[in-house]
């Protein structure tokens, strides 16, 4: 099972911030950005809720997002999370990479026909490139176009289309 592609969260409780300081470091280094993690801390009095998610850079740190507050019984902010427009409205310049194969009109790529290798050379462009430029434009991030086989990037749920 892919279990990348599914809205699964994992939740972790700890019943004090001396606890959660002790493993957080562990925490985060074990992320992938497509992982959502939720960390609730028990505090004297309120629950601090850690969120992996909540950084634009994918740079896999638990933030603080939310607490609630245990006498008057309610939360901070009124969203549990802070909203997907407001973290990626602006990437910062991060670089996303793209596995992109010859497939006109979406992409147009030169190879080396020489090697053995077929090793793509050139992005030429194409419907895909584009939108991602136009994207990229918008939300402030660039791409690179690579070469899946050079990476070893493959469909996880196959490649054939039966029809």
């Amino acid at each position: 099972m892919d279990l990348i592609c599914h809205n699964f969260f994992f939740i972790f409780t700890f019943d004090n911030p001396k606890t959660f300081s002790n493993v957080k470091s562990i925490l985060q280094s074990l992320l992938k950005e497509s992982i959502n993690i939720l960390a609730t801390v028990e505090d004297e009095d309120k629950v601090l809720i850690y969120w992996n998610k909540a950084d634009p850079m994918g740079e896999n740190q638990l933030r603080k997002v939310n607490e609630w507050k245990k006498k008057q019984k309610r939360f901070l902010h009124f969203q549990l999370f802070p909203p997907i427009s407001k973290v990626y409205s602006n990437l910062m310049g991060r670089k996303f990479y793209n596995p992109v194969l010859h497939k006109p009109p979406w992409n147009y790529l030169t190879y080396d026909k020489s090697g053995p290798d077929k090793k793509m050379l050139e992005d030429n462009g194409g419907r895909d490139i584009t939108l991602l430029e136009l994207l990229g434009q918008q939300l402030n991030f660039t791409h690179e176009s690579i070469d899946p086989k050079l990476h070893n990037i493959h469909r996880v749920r196959g490649s054939a289309w039966k029809g």
